[in-house]
């Protein structure tokens, strides 16, 4: 993203500028995904898992 600003001082106290954002007017996608995950698993159903005792 490029941003433009600039100004320019006429006389004392009068001053011109200018502000520029998303100069090449590119359009930004975003994405998510928020979801809650329940996972229950028997220990027995762990590939690798032995009991302990």
């Amino acid at each position: 993203m490029a941003n433009l600003l600039s100004s320019y001082r006429l006389v004392g106290e009068v001053e011109l500028f200018v502000r520029i954002d998303n100069l090449c007017d590119t359009d930004y996608k975003t994405f998510g995904i928020l979801a809650e995950l329940e996972l229950a698993l028997a220990l027995d159903e762990v590939p690798g898992h032995r009991p302990a005792g």
